[in-house]
């Protein structure tokens, strides 16, 4: 018998439920070979490209760009090109997702439901967006790799895709690539902006008068669809806040010796520019080696709390979907400067959505920074399958008591959320002990 391969949605990922197909990379009648890129998909932290594992032709599309399917739901077919079209058709009878049951006739979610409002559209480069010159040109970008969507989307608005940086696997350039490029030289992208429906609003002073007319204004508003990442963080951190009870405990320490530290070794001539949050995470997983009942992870399913010898610290960065946090593994035995280059390697492709699942799930703790926006403390919410998460505030100028005098000292406060069910206040107190010390006394850190 003839091979057929199913193309279906992939699991990147314990923890991915469904995923959004965001391009076809081969049109049906194109040749695949093993490991040609097929279609690209956006799980719910990262976009990745999907490769054939085995060869043949495409021969048939079962889903659309933009549509959301489940893992393991049959969106395309790959088989020889000799290979009969009522075989595929049988084969796509057989393993196709089935459809669910439409509800009886008496059942009140019978009625039709009302069409979702469609997402706004792009202004063209003529109702608001503005391209800057240096992203025009007359040069062949034919040669370019680009998505289709891309392609479309630079000829609307005369964008050469040559000008364009690419954050794709190879490169390849992506709509939000020529959005960004846009904004970074100086353009402007416009949104349509969808009017609501009309808002009926009476005059200060009370409830309209009798014959007294009441005007209707229409009030400008995006609509933006929540993508899946942005789904998946809400269920996950409702569901940490609904079934956690978490505890916090705080203390303020004094970074001037750390703010030392850090000056030293970017004196050093490494070329490494070491952040003050480099040392915290350093400062974290040196602590955590010590404190074994805050370093677990719980697993749910298999009612076992883990624990874990080294410190695989989850940083959360913030992207223009969402928030994602990329995992420094074993982080106590890393060098600062080496967990320095890590973090930026992390951060810059979860910018770009180009992490794979196995950098951004699991970790034994997160350290959530928000003391580059003057934030002098906040509550984090736990990030399962980890007890405890870190927040960093920021660096602030405040008076200390030292010897009998007030001086002022450099001081943040770090807060420390900890799931009341496997961690007691003590371990907890006893975690941001060490931790404070280690960031007022660092040269443990230089190990």
């Amino acid at each position: 018998m003839t091979e057929i391969t199913a193309v279906a949605v992939p699991k990147w990922g314990i923890e991915m439920k469904e995923g959004t197909l965001v391009e076809w990379l081969k049109g049906v009648g194109d040749q695949v070979a093993v490991g040609d890129e097929v279609f690209e998909m956006e799980s719910d932290k990262a976009t990745n490209v999907w490769e054939a594992p085995h060869a043949g032709v495409l021969r048939r599309l079962l889903a659309e760009p933009g549509e959301t399917h489940p893992v393991g739901a049959l969106i395309g077919i790959i088989a020889d090109a000799g290979t009969d079209d009522a075989a595929i058709d049988e084969f796509i009878a057989e393993h196709a997702t089935p459809a669910p049951a439409p509800p009886a006739p008496d059942s009140p979610r019978a009625a039709p439901a009302a069409p979702a409002p469609a997402p706004p559209a792009l202004a063209s480069a003529g109702a608001g967006t503005i391209v800057p010159e240096s992203l025009r040109g007359d040069a062949d970008d034919s040669a370019v790799a680009a998505t289709s969507r891309a392609r479309r989307r630079a000829a609307e608005l005369g964008v050469n895709l040559a000008n364009v940086p690419g954050s794709g696997p190879g490169g390849r350039v992506s709509v939000d690539d020529i959005h960004r490029a846009i904004i970074a030289g100086g353009g402007k992208i416009s949104l349509e902006a969808k009017a609501g429906p009309p808002r009926t609003r009476a005059r200060s002073g009370g409830p309209p008068r009798s014959g007294e007319e009441v005007k209707a204004t229409a009030a400008p508003a995006e609509e933006v669809p929540l993508s899946a990442m942005r789904r998946t963080i809400g269920a996950r951190l409702q569901a940490s806040k609904q079934q956690s009870p978490h505890f916090r405990v705080s203390v303020d320490a004094i970074l001037d010796p750390l703010l030392a530290l850090r000056a030293e070794f970017n004196a050093s001539g490494s070329g490494v520019k070491v952040s003050v949050n480099d040392l915290i995470i350093k400062a974290a997983a040196t602590a955590l080696t010590r404190s074994p009942m805050i370093n677990v992870q719980f697993d749910e399913d298999a009612g076992v709390i883990r624990k874990h010898l080294d410190a695989d610290i989850a940083v959360a960065v913030a992207t223009g979907s969402g928030l994602i946090t990329p995992i420094v593994t074993a982080a106590n035995s890393k060098s600062v400067t080496a967990i320095s280059t890590e973090v930026r390697d992390l951060a810059g492709r979860a910018q770009a959505g180009t992490l794979t699942p196995d950098e951004y799930q699991g970790g034994t703790f997160t350290v959530s920074n928000l003391g580059m926006y003057g934030i002098r403390s906040f509550d984090a919410i736990i990030n399962p399958p980890q007890v405890s998460i870190l927040a960093v505030g920021a660096a602030q100028s405040r008076p200390i008591a030292r010897d009998g005098e007030v001086v002022i000292a450099t001081v943040a406060t770090l807060t420390l959320a900890s799931d009341h069910r496997f961690v007691d206040g003590e371990p907890a107190a006893r975690f941001m002990g060490l931790l404070k010390e280690l960031v007022e006394q660092p040269s443990p850190l230089l190990a």
